[in-house]
């Protein structure tokens, strides 16, 4: 029996254009826009290296501030992230979040960032969301329990079938999948990115067709539908809902012309709530310096 030898994939690609979109498209979760010099460089450049080695060499020669920071960090993360999505390689496992934030941050962090890349946090954190009127956040998991709460969704995963399963679970499980690792926020910065580059890799590796317009067009949606999974609040009335989420991975496994849920641009209720709550606290404050006042007035009697 004759056996056919292994092929080796060409290690120094050309660039795919849209593949640079959908890096564009998912710093856009960050609010980070390229620098004009990228899209020259880009058009000078055959490979995902030479436009590499461009920025480098660019931004080595330029003075640094808070501006030319973010665009650099725009810059190399679309390059890395579309040569990672050609990339045929791909392994199943929380280490693989860990290779790919290393490949994809390495020497782009600001310098109090530069230890926390390729690690999981050592720190809880919170970050203020837009769609939460940008006053509150999203609860992710404890720091202490990264490890174990990637372990077991990664094994919960591996054993679902996908084969068997109608379209319409297979949507939901990826989704949910997608959403629970999202939700233990395992880096300190960048885990939107990350999992989404994880998330499309996977995919892919299953056999999907990606409409990746999804990321390159939505990509705000796309955190925006992981925060209102994952967001509960019994003051504000407010309970988690997965419909957002469910819909942008309807409209990204399947390549129907359907249109994605309409999303608020913040939630009504923690709007109405919150306003109520900071008049409720000018209130109290102004009540505060009036007794406080008298006390003093009192005193000096």
């Amino acid at each position: 029996m004759e056996f056919s030898e292994y092929s080796e994939y060409d290690l120094n690609k050309k660039i795919n254009l849209e593949n640079i979109k959908v890096g564009i498209g998912l710093n856009k979760v960050d609010n980070l826009n390229p620098s004009i010099y990228f899209y020259q460089a880009l058009n000078e450049s055959q490979t995902y290296e030479e436009l590499e080695e461009k920025i480098i060499h660019y931004y080595a020669n330029q003075q640094e501030n808070n501006f030319s920071q973010r665009e650099k960090e725009c810059d190399l993360v679309s390059q890395r992230i579309a040569k990672f999505i050609d990339d045929e390689g791909f392994s199943f496992s929380p280490m693989s979040l860990k290779n790919i934030h290393k490949k994809i941050f390495d020497g782009v962090f600001r310098e109090e960032l530069k230890n926390f890349i390729g690690v999981f946090r050592k720190v809880n954190i919170s970050k203020g969301e837009e769609i939460l009127n940008g006053k509150d956040s999203v609860v992710y998991a404890d720091y202490n329990e990264i490890d174990e709460l990637l372990h077991y969704d990664f094994m919960q995963e591996k054993h679902k079938y996908y084969a068997n399963l109608s379209d319409e679970k297979r949507i939901l499980n990826i989704a949910t999948f997608v959403s629970n690792i999202w939700q233990i926020h395992p880096f300190r910065e960048g885990n939107t990115r990350i999992i989404a580059v994880f998330a499309i890799k996977y995919i892919n590796s299953m056999g999907f067709n990606i409409n990746n317009d999804m990321f390159k067009e939505h990509s705000k949606y796309f955190r925006n539908a992981l925060v209102l999974a994952n967001y509960s609040n019994i003051k504000y009335k407010v309970t988690a809902d997965f419909s957002y989420l469910e819909s942008f991975f309807k409209k990204l496994l399947s390549n129907e012309k359907i249109e994605l849920k309409p999303m608020p641009k913040c939630l009504p209720c923690f709007l109405d709530n919150f306003k109520q709550d900071l008049l409720s606290n000018e209130a109290n404050t102004t009540m505060f310096s009036t007794n406080n006042a008298n006390s003093k007035l009192r005193k000096r009697h």
